[in-house]
């Protein structure tokens, strides 16, 4: 079964901003931590904040949530 080209742009895009969190959460968050660095910090908590709000809306746009 072939997708149409919009769910094959939201797979891609959940993807995407999933493989961004998990950077962040395993290394980019650590190495900010570690240098010291508040100001990345709070920008990098703040990015993966939005990133699970577009996640969270991809998702039930693609009825793999519901609400």
């Amino acid at each position: 079964m072939m997708l149409d080209n919009s769910t094959y742009n939201k797979i891609k895009m959940l993807s995407t901003l999933s493989k961004l969190c998990w950077f962040i959460d395993k290394h980019a968050l650590k190495d900010a931590q570690e240098a010291g660095d508040k100001e990345c910090v709070k920008a990098l908590t703040a990015i993966r904040v939005d990133l699970e709000k577009h996640i969270e809306s991809l998702q039930k746009s693609m009825c793999i949530i519901t609400q």
